[in-house]
């Protein structure tokens, strides 16, 4: 039985990482990209008028 529990919480330790991870890693992308996307589209706007 203990091994099961064992087994249980590297599975659960590992899932928390790779969330971790993940939002880290695309978390940081994202605000990235709103940034740019935001300057792009206000450079788009001036060159339309």
């Amino acid at each position: 039985m203990p091994i099961f529990f064992e087994l249980l919480f590297i599975l659960l330790a590992a899932f928390a990482v790779g969330l971790g991870i993940g939002w880290l890693v695309w978390g940081r992308k994202h605000q990235s990209d709103s940034a740019n996307s935001d300057s792009a589209q206000n450079t788009g706007a001036t060159s339309d008028e």
